[in-house]
């Protein structure tokens, strides 16, 4: 009985080599794997609250102004402390409807999500960092509320691993 190579099919009866199907080499290739790893679920609720601040941000009643904290306002150990005014003030801001109200709500309940998945910093650097409240950041419009919230949010999103 004759031998063929591993990945060629037997000669068909004819006995002609073009009478060969072509090999199907691909078939014994495993399937290619997605280079990049899945997002971690924090990076996929930060994410996705972005892309509902700007739906939100669409929609919502700019004239409500709310205290807001800023980037240039926040010491490394303090993005928490932020997180948590903007999730206090989000439910305050004007929206017209009752699909933009849930979608508020469902924000804010991902940002608590997001506070208690942030890093938090040792109580030395904390006493150290002498965080804000809320209260005393300046009053800004809503449209610019949310924008810090996004920058916030997309620092946070840019320092993970």
């Amino acid at each position: 009985m004759p031998t063929y190579p591993l990945l060629a099919p037997p000669p068909l009866s004819s006995g002609s080599p073009s009478a060969h199907p072509p090999s199907i080499v691909t078939s014994l290739v495993p399937p290619m794997f997605n280079a990049q790893a899945e997002e971690s679920p924090k990076n996929l609720i930060l994410k996705k609250v972005m892309n509902e601040l700007d739906r939100i941000n669409n929609g919502m009643n700019k004239s409500i102004t709310l205290n807001s904290p800023t980037i240039n306002d926040l010491e490394d150990c303090c993005v928490k402390s932020a997180l948590n005014c903007f999730q206090s003030k989000v439910l305050y801001l004007s929206v017209p409807d009752g699909k933009l109200k849930k979608l508020q709500i469902i924000i804010s309940n991902e940002l608590h999500k997001i506070v208690n998945r942030v890093s938090d910093c040792k109580p030395k650097e904390l006493e150290k960092a002498q965080c804000k409240p809320c209260d005393s950041y300046k009053e800004v419009d809503s449209q610019t509320f949310v924008q810090n919230l996004k920058t916030l949010l997309q620092k946070i999103y840019a320092s993970q691993p």
